[in-house]
């Protein structure tokens, strides 16, 4: 928990980063930061402070000058660049129009903002604040609380500094406004998906699953799970974790897809098992099918990127809550399937 001196310290550390990281440092727990760098291999910049209390004071910082916060951003530590995903996560959530100020890339040639989330600028995605008056079309929408522009050019700032999955999957759950409006977001998201980075990549397939996951979108969700790929680790996880939590979402759509996609286990367990009325879960229990054989350390990570990604998908069903027993016995045979050829 923060205390009156924490917050103090907070309202003076927003334009001191110095004091800032002192103030980090004071948080930090050594058995934290143990238990989480455990989670975060090739992360050495840990401190070890706990997410609820970040967002305390993300909190903190988004009631005061946010925006001169942001423009200065430092990434010594993995919790600084952790809390700057909040805070503007919670400012994009905020009331519209809180700063007209146009956010640019912070180098020493002229402001070039490209059009995609793979656009070369800064490689530490920094951003100023200009303030001169402008005249750029501030047109204000429901995809956030900002100016989209400007909303935009946050994410593409904010974006290329990501390095590990904790700080990206903690982004993409905070920028909630994007449910305003989908379809404004949708062609930033898939801009994402085709890039060759890997936490740029996965930023957008996380943001599918964490905001696109309803009746109107599960299709176009789906299509772009099954046409994009990455082969690097964390971008096929995310597409796994998309395609598992859209079947927890809508089973017979997706395991449609999944048969006409993937072709897998047809020959196996016969075209009439692939169903829910066909397959009961006393046909196929787990009994029938080891838990040795749905390990994830059966699954090779330098397999096939289309085979890896369908082995984590069956892998991250079966663990799900989610998912009914009924369900799982399919994707159990499917596997089993897959498994005999």
């Amino acid at each position: 928990m923060l205390t009156p001196s924490h917050r103090s310290m907070i309202k003076e550390s927003i334009s001191l980063h110095d004091d800032l990281q002192n103030l980090l440092k004071t948080l930090a727990e050594p058995g934290y930061q143990k238990f989480t760098s455990a989670l975060l291999p090739g992360t050495n910049n840990l401190l070890g402070v706990r997410l609820p209390v970040l967002r305390q004071i993300a909190g903190d910082i988004a009631k005061g000058d946010w925006s001169h916060y942001l423009s200065k951003p430092t990434d010594t530590y993995f919790e600084e660049t952790m809390l700057q995903g909040m805070v503007i996560g919670l400012v994009t959530n905020q009331t519209r129009g809180v700063d007209r100020r146009k956010p640019q890339t912070y180098t020493p040639k002229s402001d070039t903002w490209g059009q995609t989330c793979s656009s070369k600028s800064d490689t530490r995605g920094q951003t100023r604040l200009s303030h001169k008056t402008d005249t750029w079309g501030q047109t204000y929408s429901s995809f956030i609380g900002l100016d989209t522009n400007q909303t935009r050019a946050y994410l593409e700032a904010f974006i290329p500094r990501i390095d590990n999955w904790s700080v990206c999957d903690s982004f993409c759950t905070g920028l909630k406004s994007v449910r305003e409006n989908r379809e404004e977001a949708w062609p930033f998201i898939m801009s994402c998906m085709k890039s060759k980075k890997e936490f740029e990549f996965r930023f957008g397939a996380v943001m599918l699953l964490n905001h696109y996951l309803t009746h109107e979108w599960i299709d176009p969700v789906l299509e772009a799970f099954f046409t994009h790929t990455h082969k690097d680790y964390y971008g096929k996880m995310a597409i796994a974790w998309g395609l598992s939590q859209a079947f927890a979402f809508d089973p017979r759509k997706t395991l449609t897809q999944f048969e006409q996609r993937w072709a897998i286990g047809t020959a196996a367990i016969g075209k009439a098992a692939i169903g829910t009325a066909a397959i009961g879960t006393a046909a196929i229990g787990t009994a029938a099918i080891g838990t040795a054989a749905i390990g994830t350390a059966a699954i090779s990570t330098t397999a096939d990127p289309e085979v890896f990604i369908r082995q984590m998908t069956y892998q991250k069903i079966l663990e799900s809550n989610k998912v009914s027993p009924d369900h799982k016995s399919i994707i159990r045979a499917m596997k089993e399937g897959e498994r005999l050829g």
